[in-house]
């Protein structure tokens, strides 16, 4: 049994990539305000469309991945955490006291920047 690479549609049909190539294609040679039935629940104009097969394109690529979407980088929190560390060492450049950072990676990092209570 061979592995066969489909995309879902967001009305919720599998496409074989042969057939998207050929939509792909297709809907290039249209006009963008176009409006075109069969890919969402209702017609669209083909310039949202071809926009949104970019994107199934993009994840269909990136699923082959193995750590795709795994870890702790993928994490809004972590990426919230890392922002703050950032404008913290922000500050620090402006000679402003910090005194902690929430991340592992800036504490490990940058710890010996860290202002003390001494101070």
């Amino acid at each position: 049994m061979t592995m066969r690479t489909v995309i879902r549609l967001p009305n919720g049909r599998t496409i074989g990539v042969g057939v998207y190539a050929r939509a792909w294609r297709t809907i290039l040679t249209m006009p963008r305000d176009a409006m075109l039935p069969g890919f969402a629940h209702f017609p669209e104009p083909a310039e949202s469309v071809l926009h949104a097969m970019r994107g199934m394109l993009s994840e269909v690529i990136n699923r082959h991945d193995r750590a795709y979407g795994i870890g702790r980088k993928w994490d809004n929190d972590y990426q919230v955490r890392m922002w703050r560390d950032s404008r913290r060492l922000r500050d620090i450049a402006n000679r402003i006291r910090v005194y902690q950072f929430e991340s592992e990676e800036a504490r490990s990092r940058f710890s010996d920047l860290l202002a003390t209570r001494d101070d």
